[in-house]
């Protein structure tokens, strides 16, 4: 079943009056991704980025601005959305944890009923200096 998502174009996460779901990244794969799959089931989306000319253009999408270290660029861009997958900024831990409060304050301000965070990935180390006691 690789590359399937199962949403129906119609769900909007227990919202009947939800207009569209919010996808902010930073140039992450797995947010592309998952546009693209949300695009394909026919789902609304916003794809939300620092730099909108490098999104991808997909069916039922439209693109903004938005900066997790800016947080009056998330007002608009949360708003009128009712779920957003949101996919960790990178930078030091301290660095990380303000970016993400700021887009959690804008998903609260903007009344989500569903936000989706995907944190970094092996955040203090890359894959080639793993030791293999931390291998998974």
């Amino acid at each position: 079943m690789k590359d399937q998502l199962v949403i129906p174009a119609n769900a909007c996460f227990g919202n009947e009056n939800c207009s569209m779901i919010l996808i902010a990244w930073r140039l992450r794969a797995i947010a592309r991704r998952t546009a693209e799959l949300l695009a394909r089931a026919g789902h609304s989306l916003r794809l939300m980025t620092r730099t909108p000319q490098f999104a991808p253009k997909l069916p039922g999408s439209e693109t903004v601005r938005g900066d997790f270290a800016e947080p009056a660029t998330l007002t608009d861009a949360f708003a009128g959305t009712s779920a957003a997958l949101i996919v960790s900024a990178s930078g030091e831990p301290g660095e990380r944890a303000r970016l993400h409060r700021n887009a959690f304050e804008a998903a609260a301000r903007a009344h989500l009923e569903h936000v989706v965070y995907l944190s970094l990935q092996e955040p203090l180390q890359t894959r080639s200096t793993r030791s293999p006691a931390t291998t998974i």
